[in-house]
């Protein structure tokens, strides 16, 4: 939607927006009195803004001109839903996604030739491993998962308490994993002008000062510092950044054993995501400097949604902060490990979300020409977000890509319908 802002009638925006909120508020897994009142205006304010269609002359002026079967369904989804209870994901396309998993999945596991006794064969084993699972769960033998999430809360970023326990009314499961290898740093290829190819440079330097130069932030150990002091000594309110009188209490000379890793995985509990049984969900998140499955091989540093955990009245994008991520490493200090990031913040624009489309506005933070940067636990990180480019009537250079945009551009839409989990979240 962002990139059509500005270029088509007001009321088309909102008519997208009032059709996505519908479409997701009818994907969830759970309705309350709320939720289905929701379903109602988001319906109401999808006919009310459609027609602009007809102003324009797309359809036409008459009630004829919105005969379509599909938006004609969505009149019945409140009272199929109190009837039948949650769609969660049941759509008019189940007969196709039958098909896959019926005759295009085993075709593809056959010989190819006289395929269908063999494709009969897969399907009857398939069946009988369901009844075998429903069999030993109504048993009690498959009750205990393999992995057991973590049940964390939206915290302070320097909260050092176990958060191991059982699940509470508004815990959220989530837990934030680093790469099983670390990285390298690489570099473009400034040679060749074609093509651009990757070329592996020296391993990153094994200390503070030297990583902080290779990429450009040579001001890491004085963060890494302000995050240790804010670890070790929750309760001092004095600045971490050593003075002239004042010698510094952590010496992050002794930081040892650091390594930088190109991304992480975030796993989560997504009950409304096309996911697993037990609703977990898990997606990459990358800080590389150089992402070469692209069209355009270039950097790649994503965003992530923070756990703020100030537990306001009235919380502003449910207590979530966004910042991008510059760097993924891990350190260990007085014989205890540390797996951090070091951030670019972003700051929330306004307390409510754009009138149109119903998604908040977030602008970098800068103090003067400097980012405002901060190294935070990885246990913060909530998971990976997705921020819109808001466009202006300035003309973009052709130069411009995908591997720029986050540079580019003073403000950003926080998409809020990259999937469900995502929608439910940031209200």
């Amino acid at each position: 939607m962002s990139a059509i802002e500005g270029l088509v009638p007001r009321d088309v925006i909102r008519c997208f927006n009032a059709y996505l909120d519908f479409c997701y508020l009818a994907r969830g897994s759970l309705f309350t009195q709320a939720t289905l009142d929701q379903l109602d205006d988001a319906l109401k304010r999808f006919h009310n803004y459609r027609k602009v269609f007809q102003r324009i002359g797309v359809r036409d002026a008459t009630p004829a001109g919105f005969s379509l079967p599909r938006q004609h369904a969505m009149t019945h989804y409140r009272r199929h839903i109190e009837n039948f209870g949650a769609p969660n994901g049941l759509c008019s396309s189940i007969t196709e996604s039958k098909h896959i998993s019926a005759v295009k999945r085993p075709w593809r596991r056959s010989s190819r030739y006289n395929p269908i006794q063999q494709i009969m064969q897969t399907n009857r084993r398939a069946e009988k491993l369901t009844t075998a699972r429903a069999w030993y769960t109504s048993h009690g033998m498959l009750d205990t998962p393999t992995w057991q999430p973590r049940v964390t809360h939206l915290v302070p970023l320097d909260d050092d308490e176990d958060q191991s326990g059982a699940a509470e009314e508004g815990a959220i499961y989530n837990e934030v994993f680093l790469a099983q290898t670390h990285g390298v740093s690489s570099q473009l290829n400034p040679i060749q002008t074609g093509l651009t190819t990757r070329t592996l440079a020296p391993n990153y330097p094994h200390s503070l000062h030297g990583l902080g130069h290779r990429i450009d932030h040579p001001n890491l150990p004085d963060l890494v510092r302000k995050y240790l002091h804010g670890r070790l000594y929750p309760d001092d309110e004095h600045e971490a950044t050593p003075t002239p009188t004042q010698p510094p209490r952590i010496d992050v000379s002794r930081v040892d054993q650091l390594k930088v890793f190109h991304s992480a995985h975030a796993i989560f509990c997504a009950p409304s995501n096309p996911s697993t049984t037990a609703g977990m969900f898990h997606e990459t998140i990358r800080a590389t400097p150089l992402w070469n499955r692209g069209e355009i091989p270039g950097p790649r540093y994503d965003c992530v949604f923070i756990s703020n955990g100030s537990n306001s009245e009235e919380p502003v994008m449910s207590d979530l902060l966004i910042a991008r991520i510059l760097l993924l490493f891990s350190f260990s200090f007085s014989g205890e490990l540390h797996q951090c990031a070091l951030v670019h913040w972003f700051s929330v624009f306004g307390d409510q979300p754009h009138p149109d489309n119903g998604m908040w506005v977030v602008t970098p933070d800068y103090f003067g020409s400097a980012q405002n940067l901060s190294v935070i636990h990885i246990d913060s990180i909530f998971r990976a977000a997705h921020l819109l480019p808001i466009f202006d009537a300035t003309p973009l250079p052709r130069t411009l890509n995908y591997t720029g945009t986050l540079n580019s551009f003073q403000a950003f839409y926080v998409n809020k319908y990259i999937d469900y989990h995502a929608y439910e979240t940031v209200v």
